[in-house]
């Protein structure tokens, strides 16, 4: 316990000395803690991560908890992309990890999204919609 608080505090003391821009309208992102139960795979999900589809949208999915089960909790946020007719905005985001892969339930526009843990530490993502697949890469703020 004492070990998981220290991890707590010293993430907060890291994170209120960065000055990350975020996408317009995003939230602060939630803190995440090693879950006390979670296994150590999943547990490095925890965190928020940036990168870009394509080469128009940026993306930030910040992974505030993860269950034992695999089971993710945390918001997925997004900026502006004219090209895309995107306004920037953020919602709740819910998925699950397996086999590296941390899959999200399916979006309100039919979009399905996962992120796959890479050998060097980033995730790879893919979006896909009924229109077609578009990947990015994402790394830990």
């Amino acid at each position: 316990m004492k070990l998981r608080n220290f991890v707590l505090v010293a993430m907060v003391g890291v994170l209120s000395g960065c000055q990350q821009e975020r996408p317009a309208g995003s939230p602060t992102p939630v803190v995440a803690a090693t879950p006390a139960d979670g296994r150590a795979d999943h547990a490095r999900f925890l965190g928020v991560w940036s990168g870009r589809w394509g080469d128009c949208l940026d993306g930030k999915l910040t992974v505030a908890s993860v269950e034992q089960s695999g089971a993710m909790a945390g918001e997925y946020s997004f900026g502006n992309c004219a090209r895309w007719n995107i306004t920037a905005g953020s919602i709740p985001a819910r998925g699950q990890i397996n086999a590296g892969t941390l899959t999200l339930e399916p979006f309100g526009n039919g979009a399905r999204v996962s992120y796959r843990m890479a050998a060097d530490g980033s995730l790879a993502g893919t979006y896909r919609v009924q229109q077609g697949v578009t990947l990015g890469t994402f790394r830990k703020e």
